[in-house]
C-alpha cells in the first residue's frame, strides 16, 4: 500500500451513531458468523456486532469484555486511534481494533476516536474483504 501512495484521511468520531456505522471484518449469514468469502455473507457494522459477540471465538469474546470493563472503569472520555479503509459513500472498514471498537459500543462511555482511512481502490487485490463493496 505504501508504494502506491494512497492518500490517508483523518476523521474524528465522537458519537454513537458514527461508531455504530463503522464496518468490521466479520461477516454474518442467517444469524451466524461465517468467513468473509462465504456466498451471501454480509459485513457487520460495530452497532450490529454488539449482539453477535457471543458467537465470536472465546479469545475474541474475552478481549471484548475485558476492554468493556476497562472503558467502564475510566473516569475520562476514552481516546483511541483506528486504521480503516475508505469504502464507497464515505463509509469505513476498520482494519484493526475490532474488539476495542465493539467494547466501546457496548460500554456506552464518552469517547473521541481518530480514524485514519486509507483511500485506495475497491479491489480485492488490495484487501480481499473489499469483495463485499465491488
Amino acid at each position: 500500500m505504501a508504494a502506491e501512495w494512497w492518500p490517508v484521511s483523518i476523521e474524528e468520531i465522537n458519537s454513537e451513531p458514527e461508531l455504530h456505522a463503522l464496518y468490521i471484518p466479520k461477516y454474518m449469514l442467517h444469524g451466524r458468523l461465517v468467513p468473509y468469502d462465504t456466498p451471501g455473507a454480509s459485513p457487520l457494522r460495530v452497532g450490529k456486532a454488539k449482539t453477535s459477540v457471543r458467537q465470536w471465538p472465546p479469545c475474541g469474546q474475552t478481549l471484548v469484555y475485558r476492554y468493556e470493563a476497562t472503558f467502564l472503569a475510566c473516569h475520562a472520555p476514552v481516546e483511541m486511534m483506528f486504521p480503516a479503509y475508505l469504502l464507497p459513500n464515505s463509509e469505513r472498514l476498520l482494519l484493526d481494533g475490532i474488539q476495542r471498537a465493539v467494547a466501546l459500543a457496548l460500554s456506552g462511555v464518552p469517547f473521541t476516536l481518530k480514524v485514519l482511512s486509507i483511500n485506495g481502490p475497491i479491489d480485492v487485490g488490495a484487501l480481499p474483504d473489499l469483495m463485499h463493496w465491488q
